[in-house]
């Protein structure tokens, strides 16, 4: 209302101005008359003013424009869009109710009717800076960049403070790659709007970017301040501290996200994937099914999805997140290996027939995990292959930085072993007896631990073995590998190589001027950044040397370490307490499901038909393996009840327990592992079959360091032969028992002490060769 006038008198000017004949006039001081009003009452009576009026003037331009914006503040847009068109029908030159309807348009998803009478308006009236803020927006929907940010740069050059067209003005150049201008835009509209919310977020994003992240956490910050209700500004903060290294506080931040928005399908993974990263597998799985719950063609949560069912043993629901991701994204298509190593874990072994069609996977095309492929074939060459390409995608290669040896290494060697088994964990029961002699005098013994804390026993001793046990699962790779470096390591050790949990990216950034694989797993990880393997003459013959791309350090008698003081069981629980019958020889194999294929399989069920009275003892692995393996037997005319699963109980009573077995059968592809270490420590003897690859002369290699060579076969025929002249005579069988336990207290596999004198002269002699200037080469330690 106007100072002057009261509402009385301008509703007595505007019916005087009606009779008249003058429309405008009276629209004019009917709106000064309502200007008290509450805005929607203000819209209410501008509606019936208009309408009043235009039953007079019905083609008054200015009367409809005024009863479209009236309609428009009532939300009755369909009746504001009648009104326009009715309007530009006979006033097609009306700019503004040409932009408002083309803006109108646009908000209704109308896109080309939109752009085109926004492009009429803007032919009409060039500094209509709204309609063109709009056509730069329909612009940015269709990545038209260079149209949208020429769009902006006019708005903004029109109307220096519309702060939107400059966020949007920044944001196409960003699309555009023209990251230098969109720095420039955003810097100066936060000089003259240094409180905008969007501005700053925007800035800090860019920022982020381009790896500043310093300085974009100040920004972020800001815009989380300005707006903490825009979820959006959570995550990129939680982001960015967690490129800042800080994930327990962006779990805080990118979980604020997620609480303001429950739908926010992106921060759910994001959450999801740092979880993850801290090992927290629970909650990881919980954000990636809110992820795909709101998002259910994300292929990547999908994915991860995969992962961890993985992880918690869920074979089979693993392999239909895996099929899920695989549909989605035809670039995952390399986790097809993946889904057939899970086929195998519950032995369904259409894998390898699927296997054989794909024999290439990993190989040829998307890299694939290494380890996944093991058990379908038998190559050090293709094996070699595959890692190769798995590294050249993961690490960037040659980025490792030089390092030098410490000023100690010339009386102690700084070793340091990184690893995320250092608690109950089969690494821990073999390495744990070399950590124990390690001469300390030599070597300064250093653990670098990214698993998590179980608090178990071997946890404890291991924190009191080294002489610094470091918790890095909280750091990044970076960080892990600053601290390494700091820690002056002149020799580094990966006890995980591709195998779960592995971390390997440390290593491809440089820990150490000598960096070795060992005991972890079994095979060449094909990466540039290792130097050396650990094995020995009957892991890697000389005629499967060119499968490996390390240098190789050969150990004189086997790569496994030992621990001889572990518990050795002389009494156990009786047969019955395992569901094995109280007569009967007892052919078993305790290794993993997976690595069972029919070519084991077939043999052992020929051994149960051909030894009355026989069983086959096995480690239960899941109940869809266990059902898979005795319809198995079935169908080979086999009893499924001569199958017996064993039960996963304590570390000292699975070695009891083998004391009710005759013979352990080993598997091909992938041998007995620990597994073969244990049944030969219990006086089970180990009957293997001598492949090519490193994972296929595992148990070959114990076997010869117990002087049991005759218990290593190279043929089906002889596996099978040998397994039956055992278990039809007693007395032979009694022979290679009495052999075998001689040879645990006398040969070299079980001496610990000569183990590490040994694993210490191969460490010193990589040492002396760096300091020499020369490079990596194969080491051979003599008998």
């Amino acid at each position: 209302m106007t100072q002057d006038k009261s509402a009385r008198a301008l509703l007595t000017e505007a019916a005087e101005a009606e009779s008249r004949g003058d429309g405008i006039a009276a629209l004019n001081a009917y709106r000064a008359s309502v200007e008290p009003l509450a805005l929607d009452r203000q819209w209410l009576a501008l509606e019936a003013v208009c309408g009043k009026l235009i039953s007079v003037y019905p083609t008054d331009s200015e009367l409809l424009f005024n009863l479209a914006q009236a309609q428009l503040g009532l939300d009755k847009s369909d009746l504001a869009i009648e009104t326009l068109q009715a309007l530009i029908a006979h006033d097609p030159n009306h700019a503004a109710a040409l932009s408002v309807l083309g803006v109108t348009s646009a908000e209704r998803g109308d896109a080309e009717v939109a752009e085109t009478l926004l492009n009429r308006a803007l032919a009409i009236e060039p500094a209509d800076a709204v309609a063109r803020y709009q056509l730069g927006q329909l612009q940015s929907v269709n990545s038209r960049w260079e149209e949208a940010a020429s769009s902006f740069a006019h708005v903004v050059e029109t109307v220096p403070s519309f702060a939107d067209a400059h966020l949007n003005l920044g944001n196409a150049l960003v699309e555009l790659n023209d990251l230098a201008r969109a720095t420039a835009v955003f810097s100066s509209a936060l000089a003259a709007m240094p409180d905008h919310a969007g501005l700053n977020y925007a800035m800090g994003n860019l920022l982020q970017s381009q790896s500043n992240a310093d300085e974009a956490a100040d920004y972020l910050r800001i815009a989380v301040e300005l707006d903490p209700s825009a979820a959006h500004h959570w995550l990129a903060l939680g982001l960015n501290l967690y490129l800042q290294g800080n994930r327990r506080e962006a779990i805080t931040k990118v979980g604020r996200a997620t609480e303001l928005e429950p739908s926010y399908a992106d921060a759910h993974f994001r959450l999801g994937s740092i979880y993850y990263e801290l090992k927290d597998y629970e909650e990881a799985m919980l954000s990636f099914l809110q992820c795909v719950q709101f998002d259910p063609k994300n292929a990547a949560a999908h994915l991860n999805l995969a992962v961890l069912l993985k992880h918690f043993g869920e074979p089979v629901n693993a392999i239909e997140y895996y099929e899920k991701a695989m549909a989605l994204d035809p670039a995952y298509e390399s986790t097809r290996l993946e889904i057939l190593h899970q086929k195998m874990h519950v032995c369904d072994w259409s894998a390898l027939a699927s296997f054989a069609e794909h024999s290439g996977l990993g190989i040829d095309g998307a890299p694939v995990s290494p380890f996944c492929g093991l058990v379908f074939e038998d190559s050090p060459a293709r094996q070699l292959a595959r890692s190769r390409n798995w590294a050249g995608a993961r690490y960037s290669t040659g980025a490792r930085d030089a390092l030098g040896l410490s000023e100690a290494a010339g009386q102690r060697i700084r070793l340091g072993l990184f690893s995320a088994d250092f608690h109950d964990h089969a690494t821990m029961v073999l390495f744990k007896g070399v950590i124990t002699h390690l001469d300390r005098s030599r070597f300064t013994l250093l653990a670098f631990s990214y698993g998590v804390d179980r608090q178990d026993t071997m946890r404890t001793a291991a924190q009191s073995l080294f002489d610094e046990f470091h918790d890095v699962r909280d750091l990044t790779d970076h960080q892990i590998a600053e601290l390494a470096r700091s820690c002056q390591i002149d020799v580094a050790i990966d006890l995980k190589g591709y195998t779960g949990e592995a971390r390997l990216e440390p290593f491809a950034l440089g820990l150490a001027p000598i960096q070795v694989s060992y005991l972890g797993y079994p095979g060449s990880l094909g990466c540039d950044f290792i130097d050396y393997i650990v094995a020995d003459t009957t892991i890697i013959p000389d005629h499967c040397r060119d499968g490996y791309s390390e240098s190789v350090l050969y150990l004189p008698h086997c790569y496994q370490p030992n621990d001889d003081t572990r518990v050795q069981p002389t009494e156990c629980a009786p047969r019955e307490d395992y569901g094995l019958p109280e007569q009967g020889f007892v052919f078993c194999c305790f290794n993993a499901s997976y690595k069972i294929t029919p070519d084991e399989f077939n043999i052992w069920m020929e051994l149960l038909q051909q030894v009355p009275g026989s069983v086959l003892w096995l480690l239960k692995a899941n109940r869809f393996a266990d059902q898979n393996l005795q319809a198995a037997a079935s169908e080979l005319g086999v009893d499924p009840k001569r199958l017996v699963f064993a039960d996963r109980v304590s570390y000292a009573e699975h070695l009891a327990r083998h004391l009710h077995a005759d013979v352990f059968l080993d598997t091909f592809n992938v041998n007995a592992h620990t597994t073969a270490s244990d049944a030969l420590w219990m006086g089970v003897p180990v009957l293997t079959k001598l492949g090519h690859q490193f994972a296929a002369r595992v148990a070959g290699s114990l076997n010869c360091a117990l002087g049991m060579d005759s218990m290593n076969v190279t043929s089906v025929a002889e596996y099978i032969e040998l397994a039956l002249a055992l278990a039809h005579d007693p007395a032979r069988l009694e022979n290679i028992k009495q052999q075998l336990r001689s040879a645990i207290a006398s040969e070299a596999l079980f001496d610990t002490k000569a183990y590490t004198r040994d694993f210490e002269a191969g460490l010193l002699a990589m040492v002396e060769r760096f300091k020499a200037g020369k490079e990596p080469a194969d080491i051979r330690l003599g008998k």
